[in-house]
């Protein structure tokens, strides 16, 4: 009964962008895919008996509350976009800019790639996973600014695509991000930049063949993350490597959820946040990693509350997350409802306005819209106001440089015309050639 109800409510949320012209290529697409698989490997897990390490696997009854929940939360979603008339927007491509400006931002941010690299190489997430596992208070404010680091070149990649659009130069920036995922060791950033510019390419073409081949692309960048631990771990069968990368985020990214759930239906009485861990908490993820923060975090709170009642050492024991474990925590068994329900209406009215605020757009969908599924969201947040902060920075350097560039503009032209209204005929030498910022003519 439990399974049949999530299926339908898979082929519903179908449905609805099927009415709706709604890409799967999209933060809509993204919800539906990491819903659905966090709710299918547990249930396969269940089946098969694989609860040797991980006893929630074999409670039946929190598994199938999981699925009614998620359920509820495709429900909700499916119906926010049917009649909150979601509308199909294609990204906007930014003006016409020379080729030398893009070359020259490119260079000028080679540095900071170079940092990125090096603080990676010794402070990255491979790094913090072992001290962690080692010696949490251990850790050091190195960590949080080799996080902030890796955000901030993120955001530069977010710049170039709102000021140049995806080029031959974005592809050096993305190779970039690329190589500060194999040093650092997480994907967290660079998921959704890869998944945003997969969006844009989309939105590009209208023909059929070419979208086809995008979401070829997308299936081939899939199958390539899961078969490059297939030939760099051999302590398994190959079917067992190339399967692992997809069952353990399945499996390890619900787990959380199960543990809530469990908490809750064997009578006890956890701490719940009535939300603060979606207002308050986004603002103490600014602070460094420790337990300072876990102490402040409403959603901590909640974990401590629980712990005593399952039977687990830790929460989330792989580190994978899953909203509806957050949803639980803030409103009980409503939570997952109410709070997809939120979600889905703050994306249509992005997504409607997409090319009216297109800096805001490209951030929010780069952090929150597509990472809202399966991280805490005060993490994703944190992603979100850190990036947001570094490209308005870019903004406002390039508007101080455009009015430099003005206003250099405006004297030269005063000069010149005060000088032929005294009968000059030559250009003054006080004038100089300037280069307009946009469309590349000079003038004097």
């Amino acid at each position: 009964m439990y399974v049949t109800l999530f299926v339908c409510s898979i082929v519903f949320t179908l449905w609805v962008a099927s009415k709706r012209r709604i890409p799967m290529l999209s933060p809509y697409g993204i919800f539906l895919a990491f819903n659905t698989l966090y709710n299918v490997f547990p249930w396969l897990a269940n089946k098969f008996d694989l609860n040797d390490i991980f006893p929630l696997f074999a409670e039946t009854s929190v598994l199938n509350t999981q699925l009614l929940l998620a359920s509820s939360a495709n429900l909700c979603f499916g119906l926010v976009f049917l009649f909150r008339f979601h509308r199909v927007v294609l990204i906007a491509p930014p003006g016409t800019l020379t080729s030398l400006r893009r070359r020259n931002f490119v260079l000028l941010t080679f540095p900071l790639f170079l940092a990125t690299c090096l603080l990676s190489a010794k402070y990255g997430w491979h790094a913090y996973t072992f001290a962690i596992s080692e010696d949490a208070e251990s850790l050091g404010g190195l960590f949080t600014l080799t996080a902030y680091v890796k955000y901030c070149f993120v955001a530069v990649y977010i710049y170039y695509l709102y000021r140049f659009d995806f080029d031959r130069w974005a592809s050096v920036l993305l190779a970039e991000e690329l190589i500060v995922m194999v040093v650092d060791g997480g994907r967290t950033t660079v998921f959704p930049i890869t998944f945003l510019t997969l969006m844009i390419v989309y939105d590009r073409f209208a023909a059929k063949s070419v979208r086809r081949k995008v979401y070829i692309g997308l299936a081939l960048a899939i199958c390539a993350s899961v078969l490059v631990r297939s030939f760099v771990i051999h302590d398994e069968s190959f079917a067992l490597r190339v399967i692992a990368p997809v069952s353990v985020e399945g499996m390890m990214g619900a787990y959380p959820s199960l543990q809530s759930i469990y908490a809750i239906s064997h009578g006890q009485h956890p701490a719940y946040t009535y939300g603060s861990s979606y207002c308050v908490d986004p603002f103490f993820w600014l602070l460094p990693q420790g337990q300072m923060r876990d102490q402040l975090s409403f959603l901590q709170g909640w974990v401590r509350s629980i712990l005593p009642a399952v039977p687990d050492t830790q929460f989330a024991p792989m580190g994978g997350f899953y909203f509806l474990a957050e949803a639980v925590a803030a409103f009980s068994y409503f939570g997952p409802a109410l709070v997809t329900a939120c979600f889905a209406f703050a994306l249509v009215s992005i997504e409607n306005r997409k090319n009216k605020h297109r800096l805001f757009y490209l951030v929010w969908t780069s952090t929150i819209g597509i990472l809202f599924v399966k991280t805490i969201f005060g993490n994703a947040f944190k992603l979100f106001a850190i990036e947001w902060l570094v490209v308005l920075t870019f903004v406002l350097g390039a508007s101080i440089r455009n009015g430099m560039v003005t206003a250099g503009l405006t004297k030269s032209r005063w000069l010149q015309q005060h000088y032929l209204s005294r009968g000059g005929t030559d250009s003054p030498a006080g004038t100089v050639a300037i280069r307009l910022p946009n469309d590349g003519k000079r003038c004097t």
